[in-house]
This record gives C-alpha cells, structure tokens and sequence, in this order.
C-alpha cells in the first residue's frame, strides 16, 4: 500500500523493529482520497472539456500504473494541487510524441 500523508499532520510514529510494523499516530483523523475510487473514465465525459479520453494519471511527476491505482491513497490535506492537463496543451508544449489523451495531475506536500 503506498499512502501519502500531510507531514504537518503527523504526531507520533513508533517502528516496532520485530514486525516490521510502523504505527503513525495524527493529530487530526486523517481524511484519505483512494486512486482505486477515483473515475478516470466519468471525467472524460466532463462538460465543456471535449470527450478525450484521460490517458494517464501522474502523482508527483510519475505516471501511476492501474496496479498502483489500486494500491495508493492520499491524505486529502497533502494534495497541493490538481491539475487536468488537455492533450491540446500537450501537442503545444515541447514533448517527444503526441498525446493521444489528457492527464491527470496530483501534486501533493513533499
């Protein structure tokens, strides 16, 4: 499971070395935004952005896989932003290849 969290927002972390498990106490109860709820396909079908398809998901500059997806979720008060980059934007931009789609942008609190 990969989770990122708001690091202003943690108390305590305790790493018990045996079981190799670490407990992470908050100070406020954590609100998480899983990937694996996340629509991609519903947002295709946004208004007034066209209908292409989102082709990939980026969290932090890194392409997420659908097996990562499955696997990730983030504290909503470390995402610093969300972004939809259009693939017009995209065959504007300097790039190696043309986008066949949108992006999907999520920036969180490093």
């Amino acid at each position: 499971m990969n989770v990122y969290l708001d690091k202003e927002n943690i108390k305590k972390i305790t790493v018990n070395k045996n079981s190799k498990l670490v407990e992470i106490q908050s100070v406020l109860e954590p609100k998480y935004l899983l990937l694996a709820e996340l629509n991609l396909d519903s947002l295709s079908k946004r208004p007034g952005f066209g209908k292409n398809k989102i082709e990939s998901l980026i969290l932090n500059g890194e392409i997420v896989s659908d097996e990562q997806m499955k696997n990730t979720k983030i504290e909503i008060s470390a995402i610093t932003n969300i972004q939809l980059l259009t693939q017009e934007q995209m065959n504007n931009s300097i790039n190696c290849r043309m986008a066949i789609g949108d992006f999907f942008l999520i920036n969180t609190k490093q």
